[in-house]
């Protein structure tokens, strides 16, 4: 008989995982201020819910990563429960059904020191409602918000300008 879903890699049956992780060019707390305070420079331009919204980030316990709509109106998508700053950020999060849920998710992003910068590892587990299209669905969001729009924005970034050695 086939392992439950998810019972291979000690997730509790019908769980699914995905894990992205990246090195960027930054010391940590660089990394770190960029993916929570600087959200706004990185996210991908229309990877939201609506046209024109902006996301933030409120990386503080009982802070939300949501999108504004702007006149008061939003859409939390993850809840903080766990800060260490310029270490590891931990959410939790409600999929609706709109977006192949019902479903609930726990996302954790680590950043440790690693040669040439930070090494960034966001793991998404979805261990409520999960199904394989969902977990794939997040594979591929969660590569383009980690991998081309964060990890990218290092890469576009001009190299700080050098001092003039005085002669």
């Amino acid at each position: 008989m086939a392992d439950p879903i998810g019972a291979a890699k000690g997730l509790p049956p019908g769980a699914h995982e995905v894990v992205r992780e990246v090195v960027v060019r930054a010391p940590r707390a660089a990394a770190w201020r960029t993916f929570t305070r600087g959200i706004r420079s990185w996210w991908p331009e229309g990877f939201a819910t609506r046209k024109g919204a902006r996301m933030t980030l409120d990386a503080r316990i009982g802070g939300h990563l949501r999108e504004d709509w702007g006149k008061g109106g939003g859409l939390r998508w993850y809840s903080v429960e766990s800060v260490d700053p310029g270490r590891m950020l931990l959410l939790y999060g409600d999929i609706g059904a709109p977006f192949g849920g019902p479903a609930r998710t726990h996302v954790e992003v680590t950043f440790e020191d690693a040669p040439g910068g930070t090494r960034v590892r966001l793991r998404d587990v979805v261990f409520a409602g999960a199904t394989e299209s969902l977990r794939a669905a997040l594979d591929s969001g969660w590569k383009i918000v980690l991998e081309d729009s964060f990890a990218a924005h290092f890469e576009a970034a001009p190299p700080k300008a050098r001092r003039a050695r005085r002669r």
